[in-house]
């Protein structure tokens, strides 16, 4: 099964393990919407690919020919969210970090907005509707250059109130350049990359009032475990991290943020 759907506590919560496949919750939740929901994303990578590039690459041999393009079109045109094998076939093509622009290309999301710690650039508000948060650093980090003790520290904070208020603020800015003017208010689904967490820690702030806000007010919830992720992404190989571990503790998170 790639996608596991579980109701926890009234809330719609779908797991898979390879992100890509995220599409199919999302479309799930897009049949039950009338205008595309927004993607709020905590992943330790943008996933920014264009939609298809692997599969146009493995047939063409190279992104940039015409003939790759228009492969690349062509399997986007097929993806109809009201017809569910569209979607799963789309999702049997598309390569992992793919799977956003496949979704807004074809009507599945509005747009997305991505928290994550492999672009520390300036915010960037793209025309793709892929708003990439930036890194940055840990909250009240001044050290220049940063190095492994403050990016210890950056990931620790990962779901802390502290930490989330700054990125909640550059993502109301960059929505309020497309006319969302409240994201808690606008249809959005939460989805959760379990390799953003590089450490116990990060799963298990002091305060996560904010990220259980960002629960409660969630459409639904996309959870990629990407067991070979999680190990790559951990910053202290001793450290006993796995994404089973990870999913129990942040499904209690999503417990305790709904019945509280």
């Amino acid at each position: 099964m790639q996608v596991q759907h579980m109701v926890v506590e009234g809330k719609n919560v779908y797991i898979v393990e390879n992100h890509a496949w995220a599409i199919a919750a999302w479309a799930e939740v897009r049949r039950d919407a009338i205008i595309a929901p927004l993607l709020i994303s905590f992943d330790c990578h943008t996933d920014t690919f264009p939609a298809f590039t692997k599969y146009s690459v493995d047939i063409d041999g190279d992104f940039h020919t015409m003939k790759a393009k228009a492969i690349r079109e062509d399997e986007r045109k097929k993806i109809d969210f009201r017809l569910p094998s569209s979607v799963i076939e789309a999702a049997q093509k598309l390569a992992n970090e793919e799977q956003i622009d496949a979704a807004i290309q074809s009507d599945i999301l509005r747009c997305a907005f991505i928290v994550q710690y492999s672009d520390s650039g300036d915010e960037t508000v793209p025309g793709d509707r892929i708003f990439i948060v930036p890194a940055g650093c840990a909250v009240d980090c001044s050290k220049l250059p940063h190095d492994d003790s403050c990016n210890r520290i950056h990931y620790d904070q990962a779901i802390e109130s502290s930490y989330l208020k700054g990125k909640y603020r550059i993502i109301r800015k960059m929505a309020a350049s497309i006319s969302i003017h409240d994201v808690f208010e606008t249809v959005y689904i939460l989805d959760i990359d379990l390799d953003y967490f590089r450490t116990m820690k990060a799963i298990n702030p002091d305060n996560a009032s904010l990220f259980h806000m960002l629960i409660r007010c969630a459409k639904a919830i996309t959870i990629a475990t990407e067991t070979d992720y999680v190990e790559m992404c951990k910053i202290d190989e001793d450290e006993p991290i796995t994404s089973d571990r990870l999913l129990a503790i942040l499904l209690d998170h999503i417990h305790y943020a709904l019945s509280n």
